[in-house]
């Protein structure tokens, strides 16, 4: 089996680890009101890495929880990717000198195409492109609004300038807990091939990861699961190791 790596995911609002249905901001549940210690765990369970969203940040258009992050990135001895409010050259630079090794830029792919490919150009395998698509298109502004931008054409376009890693979010499984969209993944492989995907939305169970693993994926982030306890972290590493 190829390396596939489980990333934990800690989505920030308002100070909180937080999950939200369907990208929702008034259905969300509130996990955790100490995010340090959260990536902690996640770490001492031996989680490779850490996934971070500033929801505030991605709802607002600038970084919210810098202070957090930068106390979760000292505390940790694992990388973290991050996004959410990342909009400018300027806060790319900030977080990434913090000591975040990944930055998802999202909402930019469609609002501001000259940053992104600055990006991709100046920072390279450090730009993670975030597409988070609803019925094939592409959401953007905290997935509050949506664009008239082809999620697969728009990943095309981004191989194609040199993006090298992609994440990609059905909001339409997100929070959820029914299963990732196999089908609207397979479409997303074939189009951004050969830059790497990580999956994100949907995974409730560890059968669902186990058919990930075996798609060409590089990872899959996991949220709502791993909180609920409708997967044990140490059993599905288990799992996966067998």
């Amino acid at each position: 089996m190829i390396d596939f790596e489980i990333i934990p995911a800690i989505d920030l609002l308002d100070g909180s680890v937080v999950r939200l249905y369907q990208g929702d901001y008034g259905r969300e549940t509130i996990f955790s009101t100490d995010p340090v210690d959260t990536a902690k765990r996640w770490e001492d369970l031996g989680a490779s890495r850490i996934h971070i969203v500033d929801l505030n940040g991605a709802r607002e258009g600038s970084l919210h929880h810098i202070n957090v992050i930068d106390k979760m990135v000292n505390k940790l001895s694992i990388p973290v990717q991050l996004g959410g409010g990342l909009r400018t050259m300027e806060s790319v630079n900030e977080v990434l000198n913090l000591g975040v090794q990944r930055v998802i830029l999202g909402s930019v792919i469609v609002t501001d195409p000259e940053l992104i490919s600055e990006a991709i150009t100046r920072f390279g395998d450090s730009i993670i492109c975030g597409l988070d698509a609803k019925n094939g298109f592409i959401m953007v502004q905290g997935w509050e609004k949506a664009s008239k931008s082809d999620v697969f054409e728009v990943a095309g376009k981004l191989r194609s300038i040199g993006a090298q890693r992609f994440i990609y979010t059905d909001i339409s499984r997100d929070g959820t807990m029914e299963g990732p969209n196999i089908d609207s993944l397979s479409t997303f492989l074939a189009f951004s091939s050969p830059s790497r995907v990580i999956a994100s939305g949907g995974v409730s169970s560890i059968k669902d990861v186990l058919k990930l693993s075996t798609m060409g994926l590089e990872g899959v982030i996991i949220g709502k699961s791993l909180y609920s306890g409708a997967i044990d972290f140490t059993e599905l590493t288990n799992s996966m190791n067998r």
